[in-house]
């Protein structure tokens, strides 16, 4: 497998640029993020964002998702991944080791 992990700020262009590759038949996986939020918010949490576990939520089915990609030949696109998950998990630790330094 192939694997693509589209990665950059919010609202540079990367959904939009998955979205016309999904219609070009590739295999593509939305952003875990967005599926968090919204399942959280289902359970009445209104900022999830705010919860220290966000992040590791997101991490977790990340990985469940990159786990059931197809293996072989294919080309895959992922919206972000699980290097930026990383990146942030590791930014919030030093942020609060700095804060209570």
């Amino acid at each position: 497998m192939r694997l693509y992990v589209l990665t950059g700020g919010p609202g540079s262009g990367k959904t939009t640029l998955l979205e016309e590759l999904e219609k070009r038949r590739y295999k593509i996986d939305k952003e875990a993020a967005k599926d968090v939020i919204l399942e959280e918010q289902g359970k009445g949490v209104k900022e999830p964002w705010q919860k220290p576990d966000f992040q590791e939520k997101i991490v977790d089915l990340q990985l469940k998702r990159e786990n059931e990609l197809p293996r072989g030949n294919a080309v895959v696109f992922i919206d972000r991944g699980i290097p930026d998950g990383l990146a942030y998990c590791r930014f919030r630790i030093q942020g609060r080791a700095r804060r209570r330094g």
